[in-house]
């Protein structure tokens, strides 16, 4: 299973505490990537070791975000070592039947992560459009032919196990890869993660190196 921390749902006060955890983590071996806001991702991006997924978050955390400012958004992160975008889409297209809109901005970042050889990864908050329009919204994904999707936007309130079941959901109805972002902290979290057999997960604690690990 894919693993990788995050820590762009997090407000940062301590940046060097921060940057002794992340590498103290990487160091562990538990990782396969990381996921962080621009501003650290310039702090810590040429001590990161080679074949780290690296991902930065466009439009966080709401996706309200103005469509050229997203553009630039990742650009810049692609520009200082991203090799993976997080986006996170305007909810409103879809509750406003704006399809047209939502299309373009995917396809554009799609467009722009190709260019340089980035993995774009869609960020879907379940939370506002429901989980029966998430699968659906999936299948229209699918079509556009993204590799990976991410449920929520990782906030403390989702739902572990409605997180989980999503995962699997997509996964099952489309060729999607989705990774696990629900708060999970507890042994029995991560076991229930790993009897799903999704591509992965993502953790926002080190906690999981404590002795709880996903093989």
């Amino acid at each position: 299973m894919y693993r990788e921390y995050c820590n762009y749902n997090q407000s940062l006060i301590n940046l060097d505490d921060e940057i002794a955890r992340i590498f103290r983590i990487v160091d562990s071996n538990a990782i396969d990537g990381v996921a962080i806001p621009l501003y650290f991702l310039k702090e810590i991006f040429s001590y990161l070791p080679p074949g780290m997924t690296i991902a930065c978050p466009v439009g966080y955390p709401f996706g309200t975000t103005d469509p050229k400012i997203k553009q630039h958004e990742a650009l810049g992160a692609i520009r200082s070592g991203a090799n993976a975008i997080d986006l996170v889409f305007n909810p409103f297209f879809l509750k406003e039947k704006k399809f047209k809109q939502f299309f373009d901005e995917v396809k554009t970042h799609k467009k722009i992560c190709e260019e340089y050889g980035t993995s774009l990864r869609l960020v879907v908050d379940h939370n506002i459009i429901g989980m029966n329009k998430s699968v659906k919204l999936s299948r229209l994904v699918d079509k556009l032919e993204l590799d990976f999707l991410i449920p929520s936007i990782s906030y403390h309130h989702d739902d572990i196990y409605d997180n989980i079941l999503l995962c699997h959901f997509i996964e099952l109805e489309t060729k999607i890869s989705t990774i696990f972002s629900g708060y999970a902290w507890l042994p029995k979290h991560y076991k229930a993660i790993a009897e799903t057999d999704i591509f992965g997960a993502r953790f926002f604690s080190d906690k999981f190196l404590n002795g709880v690990t996903i093989s």
